[in-house]
């Protein structure tokens, strides 16, 4: 839909925050915020490959989206790393964060989708040289979200060549995690 660069770029990478379409809960389109880091240099041939990375819980309100928190880089853990090996990195807000609620949280295929429309939003972007081949990463709440991108992939997204996933301490089993916490 947009995109703005973003002034805080890291170790020479190129920040874009994004406004992307993706689909809501009653398979309406919505917009989803989010953004792209392109590493610095030429793409390889094929392009970048990408890290569709998936964020853990932050909030629930517009606010609390991460693209628009002040120390946005340092939430993504080996961001350093995964530039300087080369992959490009698209991150979703998620629905309702960054843009008018409600967020659906924990609600895999909202989450799983507005991941995978994340890097199609990648693709887009003119003399980035985003590539398909992806990794999935997420951690919590963006480990369910992973979990659900790869599980939709097939039907949903099948420009995108998902290679693996990881999905660090995946958010799967609300009631069983409250339950814990409460004693």
């Amino acid at each position: 839909i947009r995109t703005e660069p973003m002034s805080d770029s890291w170790f020479g990478a190129r920040t874009v925050r994004v406004l992307y379409r993706s689909v809501g809960l009653k398979g309406e389109p919505i917009a989803v915020s989010g953004a792209v880091i392109v590493p610095n240099g030429t793409p390889p041939a094929g392009g970048w490959p990408v890290v569709g990375w998936a964020h853990p819980t932050t909030g629930i309100v517009p606010r609390c989206a991460p693209t628009l928190a002040i120390f946005f880089h340092q939430q993504i853990p080996g961001l350093r790393m995964m530039l300087e090996r080369g992959f490009a990195i698209a991150a979703s807000d998620y629905p309702g964060l960054g843009t008018p609620g409600p967020h659906p949280y924990l609600v895999g295929d909202s989450e799983g989708r507005a991941v995978l429309d994340s890097i199609r939003a990648a693709h887009t972007l003119a003399d980035a040289g985003i590539g398909t081949r992806t990794v999935l990463w997420g951690h919590s709440q963006g480990g369910q979200a992973v979990l659900y991108a790869a599980k939709i992939a097939k039907s949903y997204a099948p420009d995108i060549s998902v290679l693996g996933v990881v999905a660090a301490a995946p958010a799967t089993d609300l009631g069983t995690l409250l339950r814990d916490d409460i004693t």
